[in-house]
């Protein structure tokens, strides 16, 4: 969880290698309720931070599905929220072929 006073915040995601990532899951600590109510992905191309996907809320759980497989070694998740942000588990993963 943020500071009571922040709400907005960022964390990046930085491998050693390119990742290929079809489907991003973010969970919420749901005991002190939903309140994130914007979220933006954005993937580090090329030099500059390029957005991928955005959705509103978080809640128990959103998956955010991707328009294409991104292969990417850096990541940002931006949150804002009405008061304190807090996120509980974030996942990345890529679709298995049938």
């Amino acid at each position: 969880a943020t500071a009571d006073e922040i709400q907005e915040a960022n964390f990046t995601i930085e491998w050693k290698s390119p990742q290929a990532i079809d489907f991003i899951r973010l969970r919420e600590y749901i005991p002190l309720g939903q309140r994130i109510e914007k979220v933006i992905v954005e993937s580090f191309e090329n030099g500059k931070w390029m957005e991928v996907a955005n959705t509103t809320s978080v809640g128990a759980c959103r998956i955010i599905a991707l328009d294409k497989t991104l292969h990417a070694a850096k990541i940002r998740i931006r949150m804002v929220a009405p008061v304190c942000l807090t996120l509980s588990e974030l996942g990345c993963y890529k679709k298995i072929k049938p």
